[in-house]
């Protein structure tokens, strides 16, 4: 597979052309690919008058951009199995990571993030698709990452509609995902009541206080 080391370069920006770099956030679409990052401070040179701006690159270390789907070795074997063999598994789970494959292949050709967000405005040409891909799949993608958006499947009125009836999605049902009636096609085993490893846990600083103290919106 093919992931991406998110580099902060410093390079030499004329004072006025100075703006605000995006933060790790902005990668947020790529998070269950393997991601280093690697830090190097801001510079500034106040005696004449320059700075420089800490920017971002990302860069291919490997030979397919494809996120990283889960884990543990078997699910990976077993998702790609079934992926290949196009059944439901693999249409329920692929699904859910769909977004993130083209986000992916979006960033295959591009090196700084203005480039990145170009690029995604104006579609691909030619994007190179992993061999293991069923032919339904790959047409869903193409037809999503159209150049001109007027041809991308979904643009149109309705757009939705006619993604649901892609034949890639042929047997899924979406009326019980809707009614939340639609069983897991993987049912983990727990080991005990705390037994969080199918968890992705973030633990996150909260640094802006509370403005109601009260706890009336602690259950939503």
């Amino acid at each position: 597979m093919r992931c991406w080391t998110l580099s902060f370069k410093t390079k030499f920006v004329p004072e006025h052309d100075i703006k605000h770099e995006p933060s790790v956030e902005t990668f947020n679409h790529i998070d269950d690919s393997r991601v280093n990052l690697e830090r190097s401070k801001t510079k500034a040179n106040n005696r004449e008058g320059r700075r420089y701006a800490v920017l971002w690159e990302p860069t291919e270390t490997s030979e397919q951009a494809i996120p990283v789907f889960v884990k543990e070795q078997k699910d990976k074997e077993h998702i790609k199995a079934a992926i290949e063999n196009d059944d439901f598994v693999g249409k329920v789970i692929f699904g859910k990571r769909l977004q993130k494959v083209i986000d992916a292949m979006y960033m295959k050709n591009v090196d700084k993030h203005e480039e990145i967000i170009r690029e995604g405005e104006r579609g691909f040409v030619k994007v190179d698709i992993p061999l293991h891909f069923s032919e339904a799949v790959v047409n869903l993608l193409r037809s999503l990452i159209r150049r001109i958006p007027e041809e991308r499947l979904g643009y149109q009125i309705r757009g939705h509609d006619k993604i649901r009836s892609h034949s890639w999605f042929d047997g899924f049902e979406w009326k019980k995902l809707k009614e939340t009636n639609l069983s897991s096609p993987i049912k983990p085993i727990l080991r005990s009541d705390i037994d969080t490893r199918y968890l992705n846990l973030i633990t996150r600083k909260h640094t802006i206080p509370k403005i109601d103290k009260t706890s009336y919106f602690d259950d939503f």
